[in-house]
């Protein structure tokens, strides 16, 4: 009787240890589905803030519509504007002021060669979901320049400021054009008018979860 009850004991623990593998592997883990990120081109702000005189008294003025020729899915926010190319049209100007937009529109950029639209494309971006930074590949006056920029991420929100020169773009004669129109008006205290070459940018646009 021995000699058949051991290989028994051995046959059982065997299909008995078989059996509690098979249990393990029915219940796989079930990974999480990777959230996807995407700009709603219809919320996208940018503001523009310039100045004047020696003392560098900000002018302040937005463009009321930007045009987004692909919005691309991302694996994160900051992802979601990567390689984003953008149109601004010269003619959404804004001040809250006809007079000077009027000044703007056809003595700056009137002057400049094809600014109908400046142009742009978020060449790259480093950084995480909460704050970075990358390089926008800017297009006006028939010149294109690598602007560096600063990027927050808020909530549904991505904020972006930068600062870019008039002279990058090779347009000192539209801005002597529009200074010498706005002379008196770009006067300080000290009796010098100036405009000055650089230009702060601020830009904003929501994203959504999918």
């Amino acid at each position: 009787m021995k000699t058949f009850i051991i290989p028994f004991i051995t046959l059982s623990l065997l299909f008995t240890s078989c059996g509690e593998d098979k249990t393990e592997t029915e219940n796989p883990v079930v990974e999480q589905e990777q959230l996807t990120y995407k700009v709603n081109d219809k919320t996208a702000i940018i503001k523009w803030t310039a100045y004047k005189t020696t003392e560098k008294k900000p002018v302040g003025g937005s463009f009321k519509e930007v045009k987004l020729k692909e919005v691309p899915k991302a694996d994160s926010p900051q992802k979601a504007i990567e390689g984003l190319e953008f149109s601004i049209p010269v003619s959404s100007l804004d001040t809250e002021n006809e007079s000077r937009d009027t000044k703007i529109k056809s003595l700056f950029f009137g002057v400049m060669n094809n600014t109908e639209l400046i142009g742009g494309t978020f060449k790259s971006i480093e950084g995480d979901d909460k704050e970075g930074h990358g390089v926008i590949a800017m297009n006006m006056n028939d010149v294109s320049c690598d602007i560096p920029f600063d990027y927050t991420v808020t909530d549904n929100l991505i904020s972006i400021v930068t600062e870019l020169n008039i002279r990058s773009f090779e347009a000192e004669e539209a801005l002597k054009s529009l200074n010498d129109a706005c002379y008196d008006l770009h006067k300080g205290a000290d009796g010098i008018s100036k405009t000055w070459e650089d230009v702060a940018i601020e830009a904003s646009i929501e994203f959504t979860k999918e």
